[in-house]
């Protein structure tokens, strides 16, 4: 018996179940039995497995567009940094928030642990200071003295994060991505003091020189701690540059040359040295 035959004798028994009497039965028990022997010579085809494609990390695709983020500044890791000439707007003796967004593509190795050098104010002596340590501890420096405050996670490769460190002129807060994750052990309550001394973005020059190999984007300094509420406000937005006690402000959304320009009243340009490449950034700012 051929398919088409059997085709229509299956269409004929199901579609006219009123018709069926026993002699149909018999029938339709004999057409169910020739088809088993007919999907017995039918090799079974099994269905095809998911095939699991791992998601391209993020850092790793680099926008060919422009973002909203704009630019960012993309270190190497080896004398590659950004200064700004000291000013007194920067001299933060009572109270201070310093904020960014980061993307380390590997930590610096050296004497002192891997690190990822945020920002720092001074050379031999720091006046204040932040960068990330080995790789769930922020070391804040004040008066070249190192505050080793542990955050409750790692800091991941490859990954945007908003880290901000505020003092309050007695205890030092981190918050990650806006979310308090570690706090120092005890006060810290000294003035900062000492005028001079150049701001190093992406770099501590103190003792064993460390260079930051990652990006660095959207970095702001205040002369008040920002509350965790005022943090989670405003990290994923530009600002204007007018925002009250806001003292220092890169964008960097130059995109090209030598220069970051701070668009806050301060108006203190920032000079790139060694820089790898200004980057499209992917950093969540909208």
């Amino acid at each position: 018996m051929n398919k088409r035959v059997l085709f229509v004798l299956l269409f004929f028994v199901t579609s006219c179940p009123s018709q069926i009497n026993k002699q149909d039965v018999n029938v339709a028990v004999n057409i169910g039995d020739e088809i088993k022997e007919i999907l017995k010579g039918v090799k079974e085809t099994p269905s095809p497995s998911p095939t699991i494609t791992a998601n391209p990390v993020d850092s790793e695709i680099e926008p060919t567009t422009l973002t909203n983020a704009g630019y960012s500044l993309k270190f190497k890791g080896s004398n590659s940094y950004a200064s700004v000439t000291s000013s007194s707007v920067l001299n933060l003796k009572n109270s201070f928030t310093l904020q960014s967004w980061i993307k380390i593509n590997n930590y610096s190795k050296n004497s002192e642990g891997d690190y990822f050098p945020i920002l720092n104010k001074g050379s031999k002596d720091i006046r204040y200071g932040v960068s990330i340590k080995n790789p769930s501890t922020i070391e804040v420096k004040m008066n070249n003295q190192k505050v080793l405050i542990k955050d409750s996670g790692e800091y991941y490769p490859k990954t945007w994060y908003n880290i901000s460190v505020t003092w309050d002129g007695k205890d030092i807060y981190v918050y990650k991505n806006g979310n308090l994750t570690g706090q120092s052990e005890y006060n810290v309550n000294s003035l900062i003091t000492g005028e001079t001394g150049t701001l190093y973005i992406g770099a501590d020059l103190s003792n064993v020189e460390k260079y930051a190999d990652g990006e660095i984007d959207d970095l702001r300094i205040w002369d008040k701690a920002l509350t965790e509420r005022e943090i989670k406000s405003n990290m994923h937005f530009k600002l204007k540059g007018n925002e009250n006690n806001l003292v220092l402000y890169f964008p960097f959304d130059e995109g090209k040359d030598e220069i970051a320009s701070d668009i806050t009243s301060s108006k203190i340009n920032a000079s790139i040295i060694n820089l790898d490449k200004w980057r499209i950034s992917n950093a969540p700012i909208y």
